[in-house]
């Protein structure tokens, strides 16, 4: 039988039940006698051995960095959500629960209601790579284009889960909790017959009929988070009470835009207000 170096106690198991044909086969005996011919290959292979290491988060202050994250848990049921949270203080900027996280303008709007909201934008955005954070990348790039030139490139920054733990963190919190709850709760529809996902009516009907709701309890959530004691801050204060400096936040005058129909349908008005606002003087 051939042998490789990387094939661990479940892969060979299956491998001698299923290709070889060897019945019973159980993994007990498959991982001692790979414990007695295997044994540096089995510590090699060790899950430990593979785990990030853990290292401390560091932020020079609010609205420093924002971190930015879709949660598509209940996309089965045509429901999507996507939050923006502070590095530093760990406050919540915007909790939203959508139709669809994978739409540009869905997920730029959240964005530029926020800067309306803080009359400015972060120094930096830390994102994945998905394709919904492209105008969002944009429109970050575009406010610090003008005092930063070529250097506001910099000021969006993507990369892979691991580098965005502030808004993994929140989304497994909320993957336990809220989440969990509305899973159980559309799952016991589709069990009495009530919701059935193959048909887009029922669908659009859960939307229509539950975002007005959900949203109601996503701001619930946002408030109550950024109201509790970070334990581990050094300060072991609330998010919300050591967020509101502006220190670090890149000021913005936020001007209203003329945006005709046609404009904001093709998802061109939001890129253009974040150029026309950079370009004032």
């Amino acid at each position: 039988m051939h042998w490789s170096p990387w094939q661990g106690i479940r892969a060979m198991h299956k491998r001698v039940r299923d290709v070889r044909g060897i019945q019973p086969c159980y993994r007990n005996d498959v991982a001692l006698i790979m414990r007695e011919l295997d044994a540096s290959g089995l510590l090699r292979r060790c899950p430990g051995k593979k785990r990030i290491e853990r290292r401390n988060y560091f932020s020079h202050g609010p609205n420093y960095t924002w971190h930015i994250d879709g949660n598509d848990k209940l996309k089965f049921f045509g429901i999507w959500v996507y939050l923006g949270i502070d590095g530093f203080s760990r406050k919540i900027i915007w909790l939203k629960a959508g139709t669809s996280n994978r739409q540009q303008t869905f997920v730029a709007r959240y964005f530029f209601d926020a800067i309306q909201e803080h009359s400015g934008c972060p120094r930096f955005i830390r994102a994945d790579r998905g394709k919904e954070n492209l105008l969002i990348g944009q429109m970050q790039v575009a406010f610090h284009f003008r005092e930063s030139g070529d250097q506001g490139r910099d000021s969006f920054r993507v990369g892979t889960s691991v580098h965005n733990q502030r808004a993994e963190c929140f989304n497994s919190m909320l993957k336990k909790t809220w989440i969990k709850k509305w899973q159980v709760t559309f799952e016991a529809m589709m069990e009495s017959g009530m919701l059935d996902l193959d048909n887009p009516v029922h669908i659009n009907c859960l939307q229509y009929t539950h975002l007005p709701l959900l949203e109601r309890e996503l701001n619930i959530e946002q408030r109550l988070w950024n109201a509790k004691e970070c334990s581990r801050s050094i300060w072991e204060t609330r998010p919300s009470l050591y967020f509101p400096t502006r220190r670090y936040l890149f000021i913005i005058q936020i001007k209203k835009v003329q945006k005709s129909s046609t404009q904001c349908e093709k998802g061109i008005c939001i890129f253009l207000q974040a150029l026309l606002i950079c370009s004032a003087k």
